[in-house]
């Protein structure tokens, strides 16, 4: 239509596409116009447009009715302000005038005009000190008898504060006096007046508002409230920033305290951290900070009675940005941290979901995908089932759907599920009785379903929080996908200075603001589970406890005024004015608007939008005039979007414009580049709504005179007032300015969007807004409703706490029923909040403390309680009862703790009565941990697996990684204690070894000593027998590792050491655990082979090999190669050079001669097994006899892969024969032994029957848990119809998988069954093919290769037997060890024997038993980074105390008695001295009696009191006498002492902690997962088989991975502590370039040199690790060749230890911290050798600014430099388990899944 209306207009002198952007311009504004007016009203403003030019002015003028355009805009005086606002009268509401608004106004008016003449009069007639006087006594006289807010009063105060602000802004040199505005004065005096009220002004930005806010403040502050005292004034900002600038700086440095000093108001903020600060910042009169500062503060006195605020009076608060607190935070609630325990315990929940919806969200039905995971949840919760379900046990039911229907309805009625299906009672199962035909079935998949493995453990008391919110987590989870970085959130560290923690978070981006919610989490696990997306650490789920809204708390003030430079819309208003009692009052501005809006364009696709802000940007800062250029804000909704925006116009303009003249501002700790100075022409800005709010853009002559600034929206923001925002940041103060809106909207079905596009955009954000408002107002009500129960919790929260301090309870008890009480409020108010409007009238149940009875705590919290009780004799039973109610529970295997503080009770009760039950609670305790540390390495892995590559945002992102690394520290350092306290870590050769490798020398001083003693012997005596102790004293004491072997057979002998079966007193269930194990190794009769074995003393080999002898496991990979030898199936390959199958394959150099041996023999090459004589696998397949040669290990695939190894193969035979017996077991750990042999295909098919095969019967079927025999009947039969089996049970010729349709239940656990006991038969099959198949041929590996080894490490994990271990009794040690004559073996076997026996074998009696905080041994463990967080999460679990020793004290005789003995010493030694210095007597006799009499009395002094012996006075007599006789050695009792200081008791224990964390890090990185390949590998079928009996090399790469952590350590901290130390110089060369260079030039010279810095940095560190991998090489090559060798242990240990050698070389160790030290020496001169500036030197530097700068350089030095040294040690991690890998292990061969996960 008005396309139409507007075509006859005239188009003189201008070009076709000149009119027809006239032509949209004009359309676009007459729509505008119309949704605003009418279309009459349209038509006649077009009736006096001649041409289309004169259109566009009339109707710009009609958009902006008091925008001027004039060069010359004069200041609005009070007149012109007060009649502006008088025209807003009308468009106010009616109850806003019953107010008093019209009223206001004029008093407004008179008290300015008044104000303004007085200042005028004042400046006339009085001289400046005259002038000054009287404003000091005015002062004064308010700071007496207070300030009167009437007419009079305002006048004076209002003159008083423009002299001040006269005073205290202007600036020297200054052309103008600095002095308020008539907006500033309107605005001051409208809100003094508004006495009673509560005022609202919309101040447009940069107006001065906080010269306003400064001005009331001050102004209230002189005031006086109800009680006659200064009022107290809380100024509420938008950030921390503002509120320390305004409280702290000078108005120099563009802070305000100046001016509350000139009034004599103090004036503070609350943004610090530490509550001393705080509490003194409250006694100031004025107190500037955040909202959320105050609420915390205000929740802390009066819930918790911290008493921060002291007796300060919510008597006036000052809102700066008012809108955005009470409209867009209106509904916001403030939590006080409160975290219940257990609810960390949901991340089994959480990443099952997230690897759910990860693993199946592509391309799917979201819908069925979360109905999916739901019922997987549900049925790994509860094991629930459907009625479908029941199909499964019974096909024809799916045809019958009312016998099904009965049958679920049986369940229900029996209890053994409820209505949704939930298994309720596993008991109950045999109470079935349905039908006979059907029981059985039923039965059996219900036990499976009750048996079924779990991924989900969830506590009792969360189950019910888990069913409320499981479908928010499942759409959260969902949600979570659909984020997205750099627009919804960032993950970067917090960058506010306010919190400690440095780790990478999910930082919320308030997309109305722009600002980081560093505080804020999104709820409904969402937080939690993006987190999970970006590897961040897992937080827990936090609930609402301690909380006010921010409504709630605003109301809390006795009077609330506020500014803003928007207050939205009329609803807007209209919600503040109803919900407030609040009159909105708008200020117009100084000046008349300067501002043209450009039409608006919208653009169908992101390549147009893109091309049209470069469009936009040219014509602004680079027009066809330069001169006219201009500068350019372009504001962007996300993150994301301004670096799209950015890397567009930095391609688009370079070269045409500087780089350093595109900026970037995205972040709230970033200052914006041109506050507090002038913008120039020629930049663009790009910012996200950050520099919408708060943003002062002061622009400089130039720009102003070319026009101003202009604005670029390239979103349309949620709501009028965020556009005005940022539209704001142009036409400030009289200044001209412009924008546009570039908008981009895709639609399939649109290619262009017309006019009318924008109109139906902002229509529907209207929409959208009232229902906002809406939404707002209803949780307006609800806040209220929850206050009020909040105010019944409060209540009943302090008489629960005074009544605990009245019955005298301790702290801690107090305090963990207190939380207690918390947490049940909590969870009880979750459940209820999605209805809280509907429960008026509902009461609040709390628990009645009345008793002691405490069941009604969540159990981490009893555990609390119980460990406190615990540490008084007087409680322990109580302590005892709790932690038993936990452990008898059914979710005892979730709480450790329990477990381990319930043995802390039983030592302290007694422990001779209560030893087993000791030894049972703790051996649980240690299954528990371990199962926990599996279960926290499955969530990384599952993670891992589920968590996309993405590149980091601001910040290195691993911390998910680290946080489970952490966790398991912690968990091992409690096994390492329980271990410790059982005596249960084992013993080996090995370790003793190491041991006598780490007997300490004694310290210098006392081995000079010694050695001066005993040559004044030699002088005397000279006798050979102390010769030879001179020469041996000076050894190193230490076990040679020849004699180890002796020395460790010896203590077996003696039973010193034994490995045993454990009783059924410590084991209760032992026979049923052996039963089990037997079932899964199919042995008979374990029980009685085990009594037999163990029946004497022997080591784990000779256990092992006497099982061996005893045939228990008859299906081996030993016994299939030997039956089918002994069946001419495996025969000799031709040749003969192989004739008894057995071969050594050995590294090319291992056939030379050993350089360091005498006597050393060498392998012939020529007698090598050679390729032309002999090949394997399918290269030897022989077509004519259908043979070939296979492997008894089969490694290698075929000859020629050996040989790219430089690996020969000999006979054994030969081997054995050329290099002697002797030196062939010397030299064996280097060979690979295997066998050979030539398998014949056409008689391994004649064999009928192998040995390892047996028949499949019922009972069999038994161990599937088909247990009825009528079923078992039904199976076997079904197995012959289907040649599964044949009818005598054997495996059928043509077997297939089993198919049962009548109950498809039994399928998968017959065919895991079919699988372990034809595992033989399997074998030989696939041997079969082996011709077609090479691959087939591995599937021997499917035997198992040490079947008794695994056999035996079952049954130690689940502690029926115990390795080699120390027995308790210390006697015997001491006893039987006295038959090792070297002294120093003997001391060093005791030691090594007594570090690992049982604490209570020797110690509780003697010492005494407590608990200590862990976090000081956690933090000295190494490679543990950033822990408080985990050791948080432990003290919440009430985890966070190990038991400790320490010797008993000594009591004070004890104390009096040595005190006594040291003095007669001192006093002896002197008068011996003075004696002998007289000649009074001669040396000999003083020297035994008094010198050697008196030191002996000192050193019997100190050793009492170390030893904790009691003092008497026969040994004291006796040690005195022997003194006198000559017979003491003064050295001897010095080393004693020395030992005693040095190593305490209590060290030893620690020590012996440790010791057993690290051994629990090899057993537990790999039983777990062996025992699981174990269990399900015989069920599957052979193609998809792995390799499973590869311990030792999942051992060696543990070992190795962590010999590598602790290497990485030391690198990180090293290179940490380097730069760190650098740092100073690197801060004086950045502010010495800075000052030559200034800062444009600085930063980007300085980015450059840094840039140079962290490429040579990587560049170095590659060559360190390729010098590394080289040296690692070469040292392999000598040990075990370029091959993957199976290993032995030797080869292992030999290994390590290599390796051991080369991380801890010194020149390895240090070789980055020098390269990082040369980087930085160069990085400095290259600052100190740019002498020549390209830029003129900064005559005003911005101090503010700069150390801004160097602070993030310093911090990017850092972090990018910790980066590269984290990403090299990463590389070379993973080019370590490479090449050991390729050259010992064949790991990734063996096992790819634990090969990724290493190198990862």
């Amino acid at each position: 239509m008005w396309e139409k209306k507007i075509s006859p207009l005239l188009t003189n002198s201008i070009t076709p596409k000149q009119h027809k952007k006239l032509q949209n311009d004009v359309i676009c504004m007459l729509l505008e116009i119309e949704t605003n007016n009418d279309e009459e009203f349209c038509n006649e403003l077009l009736t006096n447009a001649p041409d289309l030019k004169t259109a566009v002015a009339l109707l710009r003028r009609a958009l902006y009715p008091g925008a001027s355009y004039s060069q010359d805009n004069v200041e609005k005086n009070v007149e012109h302000l007060i009649a502006a606002m008088r025209k807003d009268e009308s468009k106010l509401p009616s109850s806003a005038m019953s107010l008093g608004y019209s009223w206001l106004l004029d008093d407004v008016q008179d008290v300015v005009e008044k104000s303004k003449i007085k200042s005028n009069q004042e400046a006339n007639k009085l001289e400046y000190k005259l002038k000054e006087k009287k404003i000091q006594k005015l002062i004064k006289e308010w700071q007496t008898d207070g300030l009167k807010l009437n007419h009079t009063s305002i006048v004076d105060f209002v003159f008083v504060y423009d002299y001040a602000v006269q005073k205290k802004c202007t600036k020297k040199g200054d052309e103008q006096t600095f002095r308020l505005r008539d907006t500033q004065r309107v605005t001051i005096v409208t809100l003094l007046l508004s006495e009673g009220k509560n005022v609202l002004t919309q101040v447009s930005t940069g107006e001065g508002k906080s010269l306003i806010v400064a001005g009331v403040a001050i102004a209230f502050a002189l005031c006086r409230n109800k009680e006659n005292k200064k009022k107290k004034i809380d100024v509420i900002t938008s950030n921390d920033v503002l509120a320390r600038r305004d409280s702290t700086l000078t108005v120099a440095d563009c802070g305000l305290r100046d001016l509350y000093e000139y009034f004599n108001v103090s004036v503070a903020n609350n943004c610090s951290q530490w509550v001393d600060e705080r509490t003194q910042a409250y006694n100031a009169i004025v107190v500037y900070g955040q909202l959320a500062n105050f609420q915390r503060d205000y929740l802390l006195d009066n819930f918790y009675d911290h008493n921060i605020r002291g007796d300060r009076t919510m008597d006036l608060a000052i809102i700066d940005e008012v809108d955005c607190m009470l409209l867009d935070r209106g509904s916001n609630t403030l939590y006080l941290s409160h975290d219940i325990p257990g609810m960390e315990m949901l991340e089994s929940l959480y990443v099952f979901i997230w690897g759910k919806i990860r693993s199946s969200s592509n391309g799917s039905n979201h819908i069925e995908i979360i109905k999916s995971i739901k019922s997987a949840i549900l049925h790994d919760l509860y094991g629930a089932i459907t009625k479908d379900d029941l199909e499964s046990i019974h096909s024809p039911l799916k045809d019958k759907p009312s016998e099904k229907n009965a049958l679920w309805d049986h369940l229900v009625e029996t209890k053994v599920i409820d209505l949704q299906g939930r298994l309720l009672m596993e008991d109950t199962i045999e109470s079935i009785n349905f039908n006979p035909q059907i029981n059985p079935k039923v039965k059996f998949y219900l036990s499976s379903v009750a048996k079924r493995e779990r991924s989900i453990r969830i506590p009792e008391h969360l189950m019910p929080f888990v069913d409320l919110h499981l479908d928010t987590w499942l759409n959260n989870a969902m949600q979570a996908l659909e984020l997205k970085r750099d627009e919804d959130y960032v993950v970067d560290q917090d960058r506010t200075d306010t919190n400690p923690n440095l780790n990478p978070q999910v930082i919320i981006i308030d997309r109305d603001t722009g600002m980081d919610q560093t505080s804020s989490q999104w709820d409904g696990a969402l937080h939690q589970f993006v987190q999970l997306k970006e590897g961040c650490k897992l937080t827990s789920q936090c609930l609402k406890a301690i909380f006010v809204s921010n409504a709630k708390y605003v109301q809390s003030y006795e009077k609330t005024v506020g500014v803003s430079g928007t207050l939205g819309s009329g609803p807007e208003r209209d919600f503040l004015l109803r919900n407030y009692s609040s009159i909105p009052v708008e200020i117009p501005t100084a000046f008349q608007k300067r501002f043209y809006l450009r039409p608006t364009r919208i653009f169908s696709s992101e390549e147009h939008w893109l091309h049209a802000i470069v469009k936009e940007a040219r014509q602004i800062i680079v027009p066809e005039d330069r001169a006219k250029a201009r500068s350019l804000v372009i504001f962007c909704q996300s993150i994301n979007n301004v670096n799209i925006i950015y890397r567009y116009l930095k391609n688009a303009f370079k070269g045409q414009i500087k780089a350093n003249h595109i900026h970037c501002y995205t972040r709230d700790y970033e200052k914006f580049a041109f506050e507090g100075k002038p913008l120039g022409v020629g930049h663009v800005i790009i910012a996200t709504n950050l520099a919408g709010r708060g943003t002062d853009i002061k622009i400089s002559d130039q720009l102003r005179e070319n026009g101003g600034l202009h604005i670029c929206l390239t979103f349309l923001s949620k709501n009028e007032r965020i556009e005005e925002q940022a539209i704001g940041r142009t036409a400030r103060n009289g200044a001209p300015g412009s924008g546009i809106f570039l908008l981009w909207e895709t639609s399939p079905m649109v290619k262009k969007w017309g006019a009318g596009k924008w109109l139906s955009m902002k229509e529907e954000r209207q929409w959208r807004e009232k229902q906002r408002i809406s939404r707002l107002q209803e949780d307006f009500g609800d806040t209220e409703f929850e206050k009020s129960l909040f105010d019944k919790l409060s209540d009943y929260y302090s008489k629960l706490k005074r009544k605990l301090k009245e019955e005298k309870r301790e702290h801690q008890e107090i305090k963990t029923i207190c939380d207690s009480v918390l947490d049940k409020w909590a969870l009880w108010l979750d459940q209820r909040e999605d209805h809280i409007s509907y429960m008026a009238g509902y009461q609040l149940e709390l628990p009645d403390c009345s008793t002691t009875d405490i069941s009604w705590m969540t159990p981490v919290r009893s555990v609390t309680m119980a460990k406190h009780l615990s540490l008084q004799k007087s409680s322990l039973s109580e302590a005892g009862e709790i932690l038993k109610r936990i452990i008898d529970s059914k979710d005892s295997e979730l709480y450790p703790a329990a477990h381990y503080y319930f043995a802390f009770v039983l030592i302290q009760e007694g422990f001779q009565e209560n030893k087993t039950k000791f030894i049972q609670i703790l051996q649980k305790c240690e299954t528990i941990l371990s199962n926990d540390i599996e279960k926290h390495l499955s969530f990384y892995r599952k993670v891992a697996l589920a968590t996309p590559d993405q590149a980091p945002s601001f910040c290195v992102i691993d911390a998910y990684k680290q946080q489970k690394d952490n966790i398991v520290k912690i968990l091992e350092y409690f096994i390492g204690s329980v271990r410790a306290l059982l005596g249960s870590h084992y013993c080996s050769v090995s370790n003793l070894i190491e041991a006598g490798k780490e007997e300490k020398k004694e310290k210098n001083f006392l081995k000079k000593a010694e050695t001066f003693l005993q040559n004044k012997r030699l002088e005397f005596a000279r006798f050979q027998k102390e010769r030879k102790s001179k020469c041996k004293s000076e050894q190193t004491p230490k076990i040679c590792p020849e004699q180890a072997d002796k020395l460790f057979e010896l203590m077996v002998e003696k039973k010193c050491i034994t490995c045993r079966l454990n009783d059924t007193d410590t084991i209760p269930n032992r026979d049923a655990i052996i039963q089990q194990v037997a079932n899964e190794h199919r042995i008979e009769k374990l029980m009685e082979k085990l009594k037999i074995v163990f029946g004497r003393n022997l080591t784990e080999e000779q256990i092992e090999k006497n099982l061996k002898k005893e045939n228990l496991i008859p299906c081996t990979r030993k016994a299939f190669w030997e039956e089918l030898r002994n069946k001419g199936v495996l025969q000799a390959v031709k040749g003969g050079l192989c004739s008894k199958m057995k071969c050594v394959i050995v590294l090319e150099s291992e056939c030379d001669v050993e350089p360091n041996k005498l006597n050393s023999k060498k392998l012939n090459r020529e007698n090598r097994i050679k390729i032309e004589d002999f090949q394997f696998g399918l290269d030897s397949f022989d077509q004519e006899n259908n043979c070939l040669n296979v492997l008894y290990n089969p490694i290698y695939d075929n000859m020629s892969d050996l040989l790219k190894q430089k690996k020969i193969m000999f006979s054994k035979e030969y081997v054995k024969e050329q290099l002697g017996e002797k030196e062939y077991r010397c030299r064996k750990e280097k060979f690979e032994l295997n066998k050979i042999a030539q398998l014949n295909l056409k008689k391994l098919e004649e064999i009928v029957k192998l040995k390892g095969s047996c028949s499949l019967g019922k009972n069999d079927l038994m161990r599937a848990n088909i247990i009825s025999d009528s079923e078992q009947g039904s199976v076997l039969n079904k197995l012959i119809e289907k040649h599964v089996i044949d009818a005598n049970g054997e495996l059928s010729s043509n077997y297939q998988k089993f198919s049962y349709p009548d109950c498809p239940a039994y399928e998968e656990p017959v065919m895991r069954v079919i699988g372990r006991i034809f595992v033989a038969e399997i074998v030989k099959r696939q041997w079969l093919r082996a011709a077609q198949d090479a691959n087939c041929l591995k599937a021997i590996n499917l035997l198992p290769l040490k079947p008794y080894r695994d056999l035996l490490g079952d049954l130690m994990a689940a502690h029926v037997i115990s390795g080699a271990r120390v027995t308790e009794d210390a006697k015997l040690i001491e006893k039987e060890t006295q038959e090792i004559e070297d002294e120093d073996e003997r001391e060093c076997v005791r030691k090594f024997l007594k570090s690992r026996q049982a604490v209570y074998a020797s110690r509780m009696k003697k010492s005494e038993i407590f608990l200590d905080l862990i976090e000081r041994d956690i933090r000295k463990i190494p490679n543990t980074v950033n822990i408080s967080t985990e050791l948080y999460t432990f003290d919440l679990a009430a985890f966070n105390h190990v038991i400790d020793i320490k010797d008993a004290k000594s009591s004070w005789k004890t104390y009096l008695g040595a005190t006594f003995a040291g003095a007669v010493g001192i006093a002896s030694i002197g008068v011996g001295i003075f004696l002998i210095h007289g000649k009074m007597l001669s040396f000999g006799f003083s020297k035994n009696l008094l010198l050697m009499g008196g030191a002996s009395d000192i050193l019997y002094a100190i050793t009492t009191i170390l030893t904790h012996s009691k003092f008497t006075w026969a040994d004291y007599t006796r040690q005195r006498l022997r003194s006198a006789m000559g017979k003491t050695e003064p050295i001897e009792m010095i080393k004693t002492i020395y030992k005693l200081c040095d190593s305490s008791e209590n060290a030893d224990f620690r020590k012996t902690i440790n010791l057993a964390i690290g051994l629990e890090r090899w057993k537990r990185q790999h039983g777990g997962q062996i025992n699981k390949i174990h269990e399900t590998l015989l069920g599957r079928s052979v193609k998809q088989v792995g390799l499973i009996n590869h311990q030792t090399e999942f051992h060696f790469h543990m070992q190795l991975h962590y010999l590598f952590q602790d290497f990485s350590s030391f690198i990180l901290r090293k290179t940490k502590k380097c730069v760190t130390k650098n740092f100073t110089e690197i801060r004086k060369a950045l502010t010495q370039f800075n000052e030559l260079h200034g800062l444009k030039t600085s930063q980007d010279f300085v980015r450059e040199k840094l840039n140079q810095l962290i490429s040579h940095w990587a560049a170095e560190g590659q060559k360190w690790v390729c010098a590394i991998i080289d040296e690692t090489t070469l040292k392999l090559n000598e040990i075990a060749g370029t091959g993957g060798v199976p290993l032995t242990q030797e080869i292992a240990d030999k290994g390590i230890r290599l390796m051991e050698s080369i991380f801890n070389y010194y020149e390895v160790r240090m070789k980055l911290v020098r390269v990082t030290v040369t980087c930085i020496r160069e990085f400095l001169l290259g600052l100190e050798n740019h002498a020549n500036p390209e830029d003129p030197i900064a005559k005003n530097i911005d101090v503010e600014e700069f150390k801004l700068f160097q602070k993030k350089m310093m911090a990017d030095i850092d972090s990018e430099l910790e980066r590269q040294v984290a990403k090299i040690l990463g590389i070379l991690r993973q080019r370590i388990h490479q090449v050991t890998s390729d050259q010992i292990s064949s790991l990734a061969n063996v096992n790819s899944e634990m090969y990724t996960t290493l190198l990862h």
